[in-house]
């Protein structure tokens, strides 16, 4: 990148967009294009499964996120994630509740519809 020339929209203008003036007006060209060539090679590596909904429920809206693929993370970072990210938390329990009511409850009411209990 000739003259700290970056791609528009690329994760490295965002981090250097986010930084403080002082800090990005500090940095040479040559610290920019290594910034922005350490961005660019992890590009590839998206995971094959990628769902991202945003759902607005009662004037709210919910981020939902479900990526799956074969895991590239060294054991070290497994380690720190694990503790930043717990999953045994208030909010994933009644995630799971709720969800698991709504699945119960929809498939109750399918089932009654279905065998003519109750008349659409």
């Amino acid at each position: 990148m000739p003259d700290g020339a970056m791609v528009a929209g690329s994760a490295a203008e965002q981090l250097f967009n986010r930084m403080p003036a002082e800090v990005a007006d500090g940095l040479t060209a040559e610290q920019k294009n290594a910034i922005a060539a350490a961005f660019a090679g992890g590009a590839g590596t998206r995971p094959p499964i990628n769902l991202r909904l945003s759902i607005p429920l009662l004037g709210w809206r919910f981020f939902f996120a479900v990526m799956a693929g074969h895991d590239r993370r060294s054991a070290e970072r497994r380690t720190v994630e694990r503790a930043r990210h717990p999953v045994r938390t208030a909010g994933n329990f009644l995630f799971i509740v709720a969800g698991s009511m709504a699945f119960y409850l929809i498939s109750l009411a399918i089932f009654l519809v279905w065998s003519s209990v109750i008349e659409p």
